[in-house]
């Protein structure tokens, strides 16, 4: 009996990541015209079909291999899924593209492709905002099927960022508390959330955040779950 999916978005359906692969750019060449690749707008949006479903192209419909596109991984089929920004690329198509952000992905989407959509906008973001070096401002130039970015004049070793956060259920046994924005639109509440600050454990963050937004000071908390 098959285990029931997460209740989480980004978990079930994770790639292997194939990191033994990200050097091998023969056996990279090899498997990209039968490839999965999602094309992803500068908004970060996924190109999808005319009902929003996913819609990967094969790497036989774009070409060579692009060097911006960056390995994903292998699913249970020995596939290969890459990430590609579409403005990098010109593809065939009849009529105007639909476009779905990630909220709708992971509400909507197959699990295999949800979580794959959010691994590519996660590293596409990063290159696209990481393009030059921190220590001298030289041009990087991407290496590992785009997981290392290595500054072209000092040398020096960039990799994708991550940034770690928190949401939490705050709850008094009785209530659930919510938060808003003003910008959001009618009717929409979030628990509440917020990046880790450096040198700050998970609790701490808890205890700043849901102070600094609401006011009111949290006792005690357990940890549930981690996702993407």
């Amino acid at each position: 009996m098959a285990d029931a999916a997460s209740p989480f978005a980004f978990i079930d359906g994770a790639l292997d990541r194939a990191e033994h692969l990200r050097n091998d750019t023969t056996r990279l060449a090899a498997l990209w015209p039968g490839a999965c690749v999602l094309l992803l707008d500068a908004e970060g949006h996924a190109l999808a079909d005319a009902e929003g479903a996913p819609r990967p192209l094969a790497g036989a419909d774009i070409g060579e291999r692009p060097p911006g596109a960056v390995l994903l991984g292998l699913d249970g089929d020995g596939r290969a899924w890459f990430a590609l920004a579409a403005d990098t690329v010109e593809v065939a198509a009849s009529g105007a593209p639909t476009r779905v952000d990630l909220r709708t992905a992971a509400a909507t989407w197959p699990l295999r492709e949800a979580t794959a959509f959010a691994q590519a906008r996660a590293v596409l973001h990063w290159r696209a905002r990481h393009r030059f070096c921190g220590a001298c401002g030289g041009a990087l130039d991407y290496e590992r099927a785009g997981w290392l970015g290595r500054c072209m004049q000092c040398g020096l070793e960039h990799y994708p960022r991550t940034d770690p956060a928190v949401i939490v259920a705050v709850s008094d046994g009785a209530r659930l508390l919510l938060g808003r924005q003003a910008s959001w639109p009618a009717r929409r509440y979030s628990t509440l959330a917020g990046f880790v600050e450096p040198g700050e454990t998970l609790e701490q963050t808890i205890v700043r955040e849901v102070f600094e937004e609401s006011g009111v000071r949290v006792r005690a908390c357990r940890y549930l779950a981690s996702q993407p």
